[in-house]
Formats: structure tokens, sequence, C-alpha cells
């Protein structure tokens, strides 16, 4: 990829990759500028996109998101994606900059 990729691109590419292939186990992202929008899209919060522009990108189009349980902890904006009622595994690793994304099983 390019420097000059930006995170629409990014994430117009990634969608393709996983909306042909089946064995795609893990998506890693940085905090690169270039991988905002796929980590905003994972954490359901689709910044700078209506949904007709979500709608339009491969995979991610596929995406519901579900609420979190409510809590007395201060609410995140965040909600759970999910692909055809499965939902996608997201892990944060302490003291790492990296988001790992499992998505789900081959369809």
């Amino acid at each position: 990829m390019e420097y000059s990729c930006d995170s629409k691109q990014m994430a117009l590419l990634v969608g393709e990759t996983l909306e042909r292939a089946t064995n795609v186990k893990t998506i890693v992202c940085d905090n690169a500028t270039n991988h905002g929008l796929i980590k905003s899209l994972l954490l359901g919060t689709p910044a700078g996109l209506s949904a007709q522009e979500v709608q339009a990108l491969p995979f991610w189009k596929r995406l519901s998101y579900v609420d979190l349980p409510t809590s007395a902890l201060p609410r995140f904006p965040f909600r759970k994606p999910q692909v055809a009622g499965e939902t996608l595994r997201l892990e944060f690793f302490e003291h790492s900059q990296h988001v790992y994304f499992f998505p789900p099983a081959a369809r």
C-alpha cells in the first residue's frame, strides 16, 4: 500500500479481501491514520461516512450492531459488530496500539 492511501481506500481494500476470502482469521490494525475508519466500523461508530456510503462498502455493509449491556459504569458509544448474527471478536492488548479483529468463520 502507498502511504497516500486514505482510510476509505483502506476500508474498501480490506472489505473486498474479506468478501472474497474464506480463510482470513485475523486482521490487525494499529494507530495508522488510514486504519481509523476500519476501527470505527468495528466499534460501531462509523465516523465520517453516511449510511449510504457504508452500504457501498464490501463486507462492511453486512455489519449490524448490538448495544452493550447496561452498566453503572460510564457509557461509551461503542456497539458490538455482528455479521449474520455472529459477533466479531475484537481484542485490544495492553501496552499495544494494535486492534485484533477476528472475522466470522468461513461463510
